[in-house]
């Protein structure tokens, strides 16, 4: 049987398994294997898996640039032919026109982009979530939004700016020369965590390294992996990509980006974490406009997230101490 190979990158699928791990940690099992069908379908849906080839309509070969006849390698997927395929009941409603709109993804692209869906998709993700998680006072679950979000953004940026994700690291960013600058803010910025926690809450500073020292690895290692990373990819990769329409593409969208970034951190429920989160997010959505680089951007977070677990400013954006 012809096959159509689809391809994904293996850094999709690794992606995409760090949403299972966290989300199990975060979440019940029944709501876990709900993450698992939509990461399955995911992978799918990115081209991780082959599958066979549409039926041949009597057209010529594909030929590739060197003039070699070959398979033809797709660059996006085509959801009608998984349906078709796996789903073989579905191709009468299919055919009758009652699928359109779940069968074509790609033909989707346009809406997604219109702006009735992004001022939907902004007042969900940048209000309503955060309102909600606030209201609740669920921030002991802030993994399971955290990652259900990122899942979200992956694959509409999937969708709509695949481009942008092929250069969503650039690891080409981490020079010296940018390196230097982050550091020595980030040194002066942590001199000011520690006299702003020595006055105003003097009882927390040094808490870790004074009674749980043990941990402080742990920490430097998977914050920046399991949080940092994360709230980037959402406020610096998917907002930039997605909400530039809005706010430009200059110091407004910056400004936009670290309010959001505030708000979402009104859910700790204390007065420290929303105007500190503000200050962050103006650095990291600085640092992430002149480099584009996701990795960059989630190094220099990583670094602010360690010295406020240090200084002890950490207790303000920890979720179990939300009452």
């Amino acid at each position: 049987m012809a096959m159509t190979v689809i391809t994904a990158r293996p850094v999709d699928v690794l992606f995409l398994m760090t949403v299972i791990m966290t989300a199990t940690g975060a979440m019940n099992m029944s709501l876990f294997f709900m993450i698992m069908v939509v990461v399955i379908v995911t992978v799918i849906a990115t081209g991780a898996v082959h599958m066979p080839a549409a039926k041949q309509t009597g057209k010529r070969p594909t030929t590739r640039a060197d003039g070699k006849s070959g398979r033809k390698r797709k660059t996006f997927f085509n959801i009608a032919e998984i349906f078709h395929f796996y789903f073989p009941f579905l191709r009468r409603a299919y055919r009758a026109g009652l699928l359109p709109f779940i069968m074509y993804v790609g033909e989707m692209t346009s809406f997604l982009k219109s702006r009735p869906y992004l001022t939907a998709e902004f007042a969900v993700m940048c209000l309503a979530v955060p309102s909600y998680i606030i209201v609740t006072k669920s921030a002991p679950f802030l993994f399971a939004f955290l990652w259900g979000a990122v899942l979200y953004g992956y694959i509409i940026l999937r969708i709509c700016e695949h481009e942008n994700l092929r250069h969503i690291w650039n690891w080409g960013a981490i020079r010296w020369p940018h390196l230097k600058f982050i550091l020595l803010r980030w040194a002066f910025a942590s001199l000011g965590m520690l006299a702003f926690i020595y006055f105003y809450d003097p009882d927390r500073i040094f808490y870790l390294p004074r009674n749980k020292p043990e941990i402080i690895p742990f920490i430097a290692v998977l914050y920046p992996l399991l949080s940092a990373l994360p709230q980037e990819f959402i406020f610096c990769n998917f907002f930039f990509a997605r909400y530039a329409p809005f706010f430009g593409k200059g110091k407004g969208l910056i400004t936009a980006s670290a309010i959001v970034f505030a708000y979402a951190h009104v859910l700790y429920i204390n007065p420290v974490a929303p105007p500190l989160s503000f200050l962050g997010g103006l650095i990291f959505a600085q640092t992430y406009m002149k480099s584009k680089s996701l990795a960059l951007v989630t190094i220099e977070h990583g670094l602010y997230g360690i010295s406020l677990f240090i200084t002890g400013l950490g207790w303000y954006f920890y979720s179990g101490a939300v009452n």
